[in-house]
């Protein structure tokens, strides 16, 4: 397993009542649900390109650019969900960009 790191938040009363609520109904500890909501809100920063990556923006090698709304619409044809079909671009390393 990686490194891990602690990160200590402080949220209003409000929102911690809504995080617990939120946990006991899908049965999980409010920290695990706090990790999962934070895991996905970065990767969709990562596919919309709201946040690239270090190691991303700092590649100087040639790659492959893939349109996002071309994308979408390729994920409409075949009837998949388009997160999917991005992560499956993701995963052979095709960068993503936004724009027509």
């Amino acid at each position: 397993m990686a490194d891990q790191k602690r990160v200590y938040l402080t949220l209003s009363d409000e929102r911690m009542e809504e995080l617990k609520e939120w946990a006991d109904q899908e049965g999980r500890h409010i920290t695990n649900l706090a990790l999962r909501l934070i895991e996905q809100s970065i990767d969709r920063a990562k596919q919309s390109g709201d946040y690239k990556p270090a190691r991303t923006r700092n590649q100087t090698h040639n790659r492959t650019q893939i349109n996002v709304l071309g994308l979408q619409r390729l994920a409409d044809q075949l009837d998949i969900p388009s997160d999917r079909l991005l992560q499956v671009v993701k995963d052979i390393q095709l960068d993503v960009v936004n724009g027509s």
